[in-house]
């Protein structure tokens, strides 16, 4: 058996970063699976978790209280910019029989080819589906703000008045709705531009509460999930959240997101996470000049980056 952990402090995406792969890695080996899920913030997905795991968070005592391996992915900072720039874990390609795993696990080696099981494993039911702005002449922007405000990962305005400039490009008609977990943030930065979705919903969903020390004051999480599962355009931002809906959207067209995704902004051509450019000519990728690339051009340029 492979097994993990759900951490309760986090968001969704980086929530099913860590099922997901921990699905993936017993896949791959032929072992069960199991999940434990304190705080899960994703109760709309139809979830297996696999066998019972106890809710543990001090993973450096796992195995001593419960019998198990413990196996932590391997962490490589930048040397000039914090943050996660390591290949992939190879010790993932061969795991101990009875392992606790840990890490962050937001690597595209890890599932891209598991793209359509993992579409399966991240189900929902038809009264979570939301397709009215699933249309060509409808572009979904995913604006995350919230914690992002203070950080280096934040996006500014002009990377998504850019990126608007290139969907009017293709298509002229093209209109915009705005789905975010900071409405204040958003209307500030895209101003009259409708916003759609959970902040904008009467219901509360307390499940969702503090991202860091933000906290999140907005309705269900799914209708947010679902309407960039169903986008036929979209815009997002440096966020696991929107990553998985939109990865898994089998009715996209194109997606533009941020070049160097999380390191936007100071990158010189680095990646963060280093293999994070999605294998997909759907997938564009904007830089801070307002030039759009695709995915194997991206691939191509950090190869040469990385030597």
């Amino acid at each position: 058996m492979l097994a993990t952990s759900i951490h309760e402090h986090a968001g969704l995406g980086n929530q099913l970063w860590r099922y997901v792969c921990c699905r993936v890695f017993a896949e791959n080996h032929g072992y069960d699976f199991g999940v434990s899920h304190p705080g899960w913030r994703g109760r709309f997905l139809n979830i297996d978790w696999g066998r019972v795991v106890p809710n543990y968070e001090q993973d450096s005592d796992y195995n001593i209280n419960c019998g198990l391996h413990y196996l932590k992915e391997e962490w490589i900072d930048h040397a000039t910019a914090p943050g996660e720039v390591g290949d992939p874990d190879p010790r993932f390609n061969k795991i101990e029989p009875n392992t606790y795993i840990n890490g962050t696990f937001q690597k595209m080696s890890y599932i891209e080819e598991h793209r359509d099981k993992i579409r399966g494993w991240l189900s929902y039911d038809d009264k979570f589906n939301i397709t009215e702005y699933s249309h060509e002449n409808i572009c979904v922007i995913q604006l995350r703000g919230g914690d992002y405000t203070t950080g280096h990962s934040m996006l500014p305005p002009e990377y998504y008045h850019n990126a608007m400039d290139h969907m009017r490009h293709n298509n002229p008609s093209i209109q915009f709705v705005i789905v975010t977990d900071d409405p204040k943030t958003a209307q500030q930065m895209i101003p009259n531009t409708p916003i759609v979705g959970s902040a904008v919903a009467e219901e509360r969903d307390p499940d969702q509460k503090h991202i860091g020390w933000y906290e999140y004051t907005g309705g269900p999480v799914y209708m947010d999930y679902s309407i960039l599962n169903n986008a036929k355009y979209a815009i997002i931002s440096s966020s696991t959240f929107a990553f998985w809906p939109v990865w898994l959207n089998e009715k996209l067209e194109n997606v533009i997101a941020p070049q160097y995704w999380f390191d936007w902004s100071r990158s010189d051509g680095w990646w963060r996470p280093k293999d994070g450019i999605v294998n997909d000519d759907s997938w564009l990728w904007l830089d801070r000049y307002g030039l759009l690339y695709e995915s194997k051009t991206c691939k191509k340029l950090a190869k040469e980056y990385y030597g």
